[in-house]
């Protein structure tokens, strides 16, 4: 009994607690690995964009947007117009990438915003 469950009841607390988590499917880490292939930039702006652009746009295309955007930037125009707009747009059916659509675009701006103010 001395040597049992190694420290007293706070341990076979936690042992009990593990089998519990274990025989019920574990805990799913997937959200936490997403967030570390992707930087910060592109977790805070999917963090911060609406339900239906998330349920169309994945990830991965957000991080494409970010990255044209970035480029149009450099081109120093100005950002965050219909120009900007027609030139991701017009970007992305070049990689063949055609279910975003221009709200999505003005949300990803949004949300950009959000990141260059916080």
């Amino acid at each position: 009994m001395v040597f049992g469950w190694w420290g007293g009841f706070k341990s076979i607390k936690y042992t009990l607690e593990a089998i519990h988590v274990n025989l019920s499917g574990g805990i799913d880490y997937t959200e936490e690995m997403n967030e570390t292939e992707y930087d910060d930039k592109t977790n805070y702006i999917w963090n911060n964009l609406l339900r239906k652009t998330i349920e169309r746009v994945k990830k991965d295309e957000v991080e494409i947007i970010i990255e044209i955007q970035e480029e149009f930037e450099r081109l120093g125009k100005e950002t965050f117009t219909e120009e900007n707009i027609d030139y991701i747009y017009s970007n992305l059916s070049r990689i063949k990438i055609y279910n975003v659509t221009r709200d999505d675009i003005k949300d990803v701006f949004d949300a950009n915003q959000l990141y260059l103010n916080s």
